[in-house]
């Protein structure tokens, strides 16, 4: 019987009463199979020092191996076991299988589920973590909202006709934790001969050099090259929240809760990935930390270590051990790399040229005056009105024919909206130029805002919303 912070854990059942070749010939069939059934006893996340109440869970073991490669049937705490041995030192003689590897065996129909994190600095308008479900997957994913996420695991389904037999119905992958999952087996028969076809395709998909490393081009992708990263801005936290669980560790959940409350601030200027940047506590710097980035075997390794000169020794010591605990930061880079959880990323922005631009003569309206002044009342008033030289006014002018409505305010769906003879729907966006000088150039910033408008509004010219929205308002 072991100890641990775990609780009590018993080894109650050893081995496996199992015909090796099970009535196959033995090409067809496992080399190796064995296992283990344990028991562990732990108070409830629940109970109080001295409470009497204890939960007591049995977690089977099985281990499979098909000439080079293995398989691990275990506890979620077991997993984590073997991935900090896989990526210790000295270097055991076994490794992961690689995600492109994995991506390519697996992935082979249509995508169903999608887990994504984000490479992007925490913002309130960009979810740090999405979970997406539908039926193609593939075609669901948006250029410009998800160019900074990474896959982190997906679900798809099998096709039929291919070299699947035992595994049907869908199938999971969890790349950088080498895991493969799909529903419950019927029988041990059964999940012995889904891990056999695992292992072979497996094993086929590395033979025929198969590997997939993009299944989805437009999410940002996995990267070893350490060498174009350049120029640190950020590091951002992951959440105490993000980490509890029953197998969480106590210790991790502190360290992210004291990150949390922490200055991690990157200095500017630093060449390369290495990095470093002013540590400290409840809103004071004390010192220094520097970071060491290197790449070893099939992880990004961030080495934190103290700066010289810290002016409260104790509270940047208390930074760095939490810094050094597991993967619990992400650090941006201005090249457009990000760090996380042991991997390397490149968000890749993709581009979608403007091929209809049509330019307009505004000649007797001030193109630096966007609507009247006054209220949103006012506004509405004097919008055409004679006299309205504002782009409101060119709106009202320029789209004479129709329907035309103006809701300029909060909570608009644009500052104007036009339903043409012919049917046409269009949501109108307005930003006036900061200058009327001839030789202006397009304002980046200015269009970035109009964009933005555009895309986050663009869902009410969806069909179902627009039927169900009952009598149409009535134009101003």
């Amino acid at each position: 019987m072991l100890s641990s912070r775990a609780g009590e854990v018993a080894i109650v059942a050893q081995g496996i009463d199992d015909d090796a070749v099970d009535g196959q010939d033995r090409d067809e069939s496992l080399d190796y199979v064995d296992g283990l059934l344990y028991r562990q006893a732990k108070p409830p996340g629940w109970a109080t020092r001295d409470s009497p109440y204890v939960d007591v869970i049995f977690e089977l073991v099985l281990y499979a191996r098909r000439r080079r490669l293995i398989a691990v049937h275990c506890s979620s705490a077991i997993q984590e076991s073997l991935l900090n041995w896989l990526d210790g030192e000295p270097a055991p003689p076994l490794r992961l299988v690689p995600p492109g590897i994995l991506n390519g065996t697996f992935l082979r129909g249509r995508t169903r589920s999608l887990w994504l994190h984000g490479t992007h600095p925490h913002r309130s308008t960009k979810a740090d973590t999405k979970s997406i479900s539908g039926t193609d997957l593939g075609d669901a994913l948006n250029p410009f909202e998800d160019s900074t996420y990474a896959m982190k695991a997906a679900r798809s389904t099998v096709p039929d006709g291919g070299p699947f037999k035992a595994i049907t119905g869908v199938v999971g992958i969890t790349l950088r934790k080498g895991l493969v999952w799909i529903s419950a087996t019927d029988s041990y028969s059964t999940f012995k001969r889904v891990v056999l076809e695992a292992l072979d395709l497996v094993e086929a998909t590395i033979a025929a050099h198969g590997g997939l490393d993009r299944p989805y081009p437009l999410l940002a992708a996995e990267t070893d090259d350490l060498l174009s990263v350049q120029s640190a801005y950020e590091v951002s936290v992951i959440g105490a929240g993000d980490l509890v669980g029953p197998d969480a560790d106590p210790d991790v959940v502190a360290a992210a809760e004291l990150l949390e409350r922490a200055i991690l601030d990157v200095r500017p200027g630093s060449a390369g990935a290495d990095f470093v940047m002013d540590v400290g506590l409840n809103g004071s710097v004390a010192g220094a930390v520097q970071c060491t980035v290197k790449k070893v075997r099939r992880k990004v390794l961030l080495t934190f270590g103290w700066a010289p000169g810290p002016t409260s020794p104790d509270v940047v010591r208390q930074v760095v051990d939490a810094l050094q605990k597991r993967d619990l930061v992400t650090v941006h880079y201005l090249s457009g790399h990000s760090i996380h959880d042991g991997a390397l990323y490149r968000s890749v922005i993709p581009t979608a040229p403007f091929r209809r631009w049509q330019f307009e003569d505004f000649d007797g309206f001030d193109v630096t005056c966007e609507k009247p002044p006054g209220s949103h009342a006012d506004i509405h008033r004097l919008v055409g009105s004679v006299g309205d030289t504002s782009l409101f006014g060119w709106v009202v002018r320029t789209y004479h024919e129709g329907w035309l409505t103006c809701d300029d305010g909060p909570g608009e769906v644009a500052d104007f909206v036009h339903l043409a003879d012919d049917g046409t729907l269009s949501l109108i966006h307005v930003k006036a130029a900061k200058t009327d000088h001839p030789a202006r150039k397009v304002s980046a910033s200015a269009y970035e805002i109009v964009q933005g408008q555009a895309t986050k509004n663009v869902q009410f010219l969806d069909t179902d919303p627009l039927l169900s929205s009952g009598d149409p308002a009535v134009p101003h």
